[in-house]
């Protein structure tokens, strides 16, 4: 066998050994991954209450083993007279670690144009979509208690404890629970200090410090100027009734499928509907054409020829 002889040989063998490798790993669409978010404290857009401040995270997760796993943030927030807000969106970094948490996206709303801007700082895009305004208050979402008041940097806080049972734990015989503490600013309109434990994301202990009263930096409520806007409002605006319409269908489909005797009461009023309209239209002659003339005639015929003969006024 000659030198030519043998490299086409290596060559067709390590092509069949490639494609024999590649056909055994098999092929799937890239994978998105996962992400975890964090919802933090909300801030409304109260008006005539300006303010600054440094929200604190600290986020200990309950891990299957029984350990822990701790890490934390800050970010600014603040508020102008105007009920505009501006927030930071830091990451996570584990507690007691040296690393500084990067600011990767900031966001402003604006209440007067009912428009919210979301800047991506790595991508340097900023987004604008609908702003809705929070509500200042929340009803409880389980078993709620005060649990007395205390002062903080001045502030007078109101305290509150809910506690909410989810289900049943499916290897213990204990409940899961789920309880929330609040601290209330009323002046401010929002919490100063929320601690959250939850059995299934961990510990969350959300904390506002370093409030300044008054006007906070107006640079804060500019876009960056080495940002992309894309306006999003109108996009976002259009389909909102359609999908609303879509919701309240499925949600009803739903409901009526979860539950036996609607689902009897819905398919029994949609027969007696069909059955009422039968009964209604069943003696009713629908109109036809005269075959000589093409005239339509019947009950229905007198109004046909009403609208179709001219008016005297306008003859």
């Amino acid at each position: 066998m000659t030198k030519a002889s043998a490299a086409i040989l290596v060559m067709f063998l390590s092509a069949t050994l490639a494609v024999s490798m590649h056909a055994q790993q098999g092929l799937h669409a890239p994978d998105g991954g996962t992400r975890e978010t964090l919802t933090s404290i909300a801030v409304p857009p109260l008006p005539d209450a300006p303010f600054s401040a440094t929200v604190e995270t600290e986020w200990t997760k309950y891990l299957a083993d029984g350990s822990t796993q701790s890490t934390r943030n800050h970010r600014v927030i603040a508020r102008d007279g105007l009920g505009r807000v501006f927030q930071e969106r830091r990451t996570f970094v584990p507690k007691g670690s040296a690393i500084e948490p990067q600011v990767w996206r900031t966001e402003l709303a604006e209440p007067s144009t009912r428009t919210v801007a979301y800047c991506d700082t790595r991508t340097h895009v900023c987004e604008l979509r609908p702003y809705v305004a929070l509500p200042s208050t929340a009803p409880a979402s389980g078993a709620s208690a005060t649990i007395g008041t205390r002062l903080v940097d001045g502030l007078e806080l109101i305290g509150t404890r809910e506690t909410q049972t989810l289900r049943w734990s499916s290897d213990t015989n204990h409940p899961l629970v789920v309880v929330k503490e609040f601290w209330y600013s009323k002046p401010l309109g929002l919490n100063v200090l929320t601690t959250r434990d939850d059995p299934r994301s961990g510990k969350e202990i959300f904390s506002v410090t370093n409030i300044k009263r008054g006007e906070p930096d107006s640079s804060l409520f500019v876009l960056p100027t080495d940002s992309r806007v894309v306006d999003l409002r109108a996009a976002e605006n259009a389909p909102v009734a359609g999908r609303e319409r879509l919701r309240h269908r499925r949600c009803r489909a739903q409901h009526v499928d979860d539950d036996p005797h609607r689902r009897g009461h819905f398919l029994r009023r949609r027969e007696g509907d069909v059955h009422a309209h039968r009964r209604r239209y069943a003696n009713r002659p629908w109109p036809t054409r005269s075959t000589a003339t093409g005239i339509p005639t019947g009950r229905r015929a007198s109004v046909a020829r009403s609208a179709a003969a001219p008016s005297a006024s306008t003859a």
